[in-house]
Formats: C-alpha cells, sequence, structure tokens
C-alpha cells in the first residue's frame, strides 16, 4: 500500500495547487455550483471509505455471520438515528458536537506519524482554521445547517484555530529531518485551510486527502470483488436515502437543501463510522514508543503506512 499512498499524497498536493490557481485567478463558482460539485464528489470519493465499515467490522471480529452482520447493521443505523434525530431536536448542539468530533475523527490521518495530542491540531485545524480568513462564509454556512445565527461559535473557532495551526506546524517543522512528506503534507493543509474558501478546502481535504486514505487503508487484506461489491451496494443506498430526504425536506433554496443533506448527512453517518474506526484502531495499534522515538512522534521503524 506504499505506492498507492504516495499515489494519493501527490493527488493531494496536486488538488491543492489547481484549487489554489483556480481561486487566485479570479474564477468563482456560484454557491449553487460549488455545493453541487461537493454533493458529487462526496458521493463518489467520499461515501465509499464509510461503506465498507461492515468489512470493517468483520476484520475487527464484531460479527462472523449472517445473524452477526444484521446484529452490526442493525446497532450502526440505530447510532445514526439517534444522531440524525438529535439533529432536528438540537440542531446548535448537534452542529457543536459534529465539528467536536471530526476533529477527532480527522486527526486519525496521522495516526502512524503524530501522538493523539499532535495529531488533533491537524484535526483541529481542518475544522477551524477556515474561520481566521473566511469568518462571515462560515457563519452563513453554519446557519444554513441549524437554521440560527452561528457568529458566536465562529469566534470561538476563530480562536482555536490559532493553537491548533501552531501545532500542526510545529508538527511538521518535527518530521521535517526523518519524515518530509508528511512534514510537506501538514504544511499544505494548514496554508490551504487558511487560504482556500471553507467549501474549496473542505473539497480539498475531504475527497483528496481523507476519503482515499481511509479508503486505501481500509482495503488492504480484503478481498477485492467482495470490497468494490460492498461500497458501490451501500453507497448507492446512501446516495438514494439522500435523493430521498432532498425531495421530501421542507421547501428552501435548492443550494440550502443540498448543502443541508450533504453536511448533516455526513454528520449522521460519521458518528457510528467513527466510533467503529476507533475500536479497530484500538485492537490493532501495537506500536509501543522506543526510547529514541523524539517525544510525540513515532519511530519510523514502527510505522505502517
Amino acid at each position: 500500500m506504499t505506492r498507492a499512498r504516495r499515489i494519493q499524497r501527490v493527488a493531494f498536493f496536486l488538488s491543492a495547487l489547481g484549487l489554489s490557481l483556480l481561486v487566485y485567478s479570479g474564477i468563482a463558482l456560484p454557491r449553487g455550483a460549488l455545493v453541487a460539485i461537493i454533493a458529487v464528489l462526496v458521493a463518489v470519493l467520499g461515501l465509499p471509505h464509510g461503506a465498507l465499515d461492515p468489512l470493517v467490522a468483520r476484520k475487527a471480529g464484531l460479527w462472523k455471520s449472517i445473524s452477526g452482520v444484521a446484529g452490526f447493521m442493525g446497532a450502526y443505523l440505530l447510532l445514526a438515528a439517534v444522531a440524525g434525530l438529535l439533529w432536528v431536536w438540537a440542531p446548535k448542539f448537534s452542529l457543536v458536537a459534529f465539528l467536536a468530533y471530526s476533529a477527532w475523527h480527522f486527526s486519525g490521518d496521522w495516526r502512524d506519524w503524530l501522538s493523539p495530542g499532535w495529531r488533533l491540531c491537524a484535526g483541529a485545524t481542518v475544522i477551524c482554521a477556515p474561520s481566521l480568513l473566511y469568518p462571515d462564509l462560515v457563519a452563513e454556512y453554519f446557519s444554513v445547517l441549524t437554521g440560527a445565527e452561528a457568529t458566536s461559535l465562529v469566534r470561538v473557532l476563530h480562536w482555536l484555530a490559532f493553537p491548533a495551526l501552531v501545532g500542526t506546524i510545529f508538527s511538521a517543522a518535527r518530521c521535517l529531518r526523518t519524515r518530509p512528506a508528511v512534514a510537506a503534507e501538514l504544511a499544505v493543509l494548514a496554508l490551504s485551510a487558511v487560504v482556500l474558501p471553507p467549501l474549496v478546502f473542505f473539497l480539498l481535504y475531504f475527497c483528496s486527502l481523507h476519503s482515499p486514505r481511509h479508503l486505501i487503508d481500509t482495503v488492504q487484506g480484503m478481498n477485492p470483488a467482495t470490497a468494490a461489491a460492498t461500497a458501490a451496494g451501500l453507497t448507492l443506498v446512501t446516495v438514494g436515502l439522500g435523493a430521498l430526504f432532498f425531495v421530501l425536506s421542507p421547501s428552501t433554496q435548492v443550494d440550502e437543501r443540498l448543502l443541508q443533506i450533504t453536511f448533516i448527512g455526513l454528520a449522521v453517518l460519521t458518528v457510528p463510522h467513527m466510533i467503529l474506526i476507533e475500536y479497530y484502531a484500538a485492537r490493532t495499534e501495537n506500536e509501543p514508543a522506543l526510547a529514541s522515538t523524539p517525544p510525540g512522534f513515532k519511530n519510523s521503524s514502527q510505522m505502517t503506512r
């Protein structure tokens, strides 16, 4: 999987460069077009990595039979349903919770190179840094998701962005000598999170770093045909349900409905997905730190990615 990881990282760098040139050339897409592109790319590039969760659960020993997978899917859908109901009853609380657990979940992209505190800085950078130069846009999107004013929340993210960025840049500097590719990735992530418009940055991060990286790691050791069929089947089911909710949702502007379906849908599905991934990581992680390893960083001989 090393070659696939290298290709994914190069694709992230090239995507960051291309989107930056596009944005700063003065070409700006209407919000509706941008949201539509994000929804399509999330469906094509983002959902498949979560659609493999039943197979991840099998690798984690959570089911071994038809009745077992049925029980797992029942529990998975129950968690998603509870998260969905919370969005209906308490949207502002749900948004804050979504941002918090997303920062932790995204930090897992650097699980093999950084200890929890330092990688959490990178995850928090993904969530908080867009509020530095684009607070009004972030507040606008949050208001669409919750139906309430979000200026106070954006202000909190604005201040949290500073320590998150410092930690991310510090981590990049510490990785520079031993893991230069990781250092470059963290630096590009931090810069992109600050300078790119929020939806453009989300598109870059989610579709060219987080989702493909998770997919590459997940399919390791799986039967290719089974993985492809599972990912395609559950992705189609998820897209179908999203389309149904889109049609049945209250009549608002099309781009607002699409934004809500895309991000609230991700928020709801991330709850069981994150719990499963953390459980699986806890079972498979067995990398004792060596005395020669710098504090907060993993020894390169122990890295699997």
